[in-house]
Order: C-alpha cells, then sequence, then structure tokens
C-alpha cells in the first residue's frame, strides 16, 4: 500500500530505507490501519508531541499534552470513499480522550486533497515553515501547520 501510494504521490518523499519502521516513528502513542476486501488500505499514526516548537507553540500546550497527526495515507483505488476521514476521526477521538492537543504539518504543494479534509474536519491553519528534511531534488518544502482548535483547549 505504501509502495503505491509513493508512486502515485510521492509520499513519503522519500522512500524509507525500511517501510515497516517508518509506519511506527518514534513516540508512537497509536496507529490506525483501515482493511478492505482483507487488505490494507490506509494507515495513520498519532504520535506524543508536537514535532517540532513551533507546532507545540502554536497549540500553546507543552510538549507532553500534544500528539501529532503523521503517516496519514490511504491507497489510491480507495480515496475518496471516507477511509482518511475515517481514520483521522479515530486519532481524533483518541486525543480527546487524552485530554491531548492535536497538531499536523503537510507539504504545502500537491497536497489538495488532504488539506481540504484537515480544513472540513475543522482543522485550523495556524502557520508554515520550511521543513528539516530535504525532497529527493535538494529542496526543503514549506509546510502548511495544523491546529485543531477544539482539542487545543
Amino acid at each position: 500500500m505504501l509502495a503505491a501510494v509513493h508512486q502515485e504521490d510521492d509520499y513519503p518523499t522519500r522512500w524509507p530505507e525500511d517501510p515497516s519502521d517508518w509506519v511506527t516513528p518514534p513516540s508512537l502513542l497509536a496507529a490506525w490501519v483501515a482493511v478492505g476486501d482483507g487488505v490494507p488500505i490506509g494507515h495513520l499514526a498519532l504520535v506524543a508531541g508536537g514535532k517540532h516548537e513551533q507546532l507545540e507553540q502554536l497549540a500553546g500546550r507543552p510538549a507532553s499534552q500534544i500528539a501529532t497527526i503523521s503517516r496519514l495515507f490511504v491507497h489510491p483505488a480507495h480515496r475518496r470513499r471516507g477511509v482518511g476521514e475515517a481514520l483521522l476521526r479515530a486519532a481524533m477521538a483518541r486525543a480527546a480522550e487524552r485530554n491531548l492537543a492535536l497538531v499536523l504539518d503537510v507539504v504545502n504543494e500537491g497536497r489538495s486533497a488532504a488539506v481540504g479534509l484537515y480544513e472540513r474536519l475543522g482543522w485550523q491553519l495556524v502557520g508554515s515553515r520550511t521543513a528539516s528534511w530535504l525532497s529527493p531534488s535538494g529542496d526543503r518544502p514549506r509546510l502548511r501547520l495544523y491546529v485543531l482548535p477544539d482539542s487545543s483547549r
């Protein structure tokens, strides 16, 4: 599934050395896998902390009270069927249960479907920053920074 997403969307931007490790990042709190016809069709990881200081500041809470949406992807053949929304809602519910503020970042270019989903579900664009990592072309892409307002109270 990840290979199909990478081929279609260049996500992740660089193919990971170990895809299994990539889908389970450090500080993993929880992960969800959507399954259709017995095979994985979507994935989302929820990680502890805000990934970087700027998102923590924008959420207005210390890192110990923040979770980051990470590694959200849906197989191209299963998009526009609510899979990403279901995964995101599951993570939002878990964060609410634990009273964690939710944040995320997304590459600014070419992710209009993801941005549309986040904004439709109430995520608020609060800033942007340059990525700390390099794209295959050697550039540092711009990232859009989002906070889920209800979760940051």
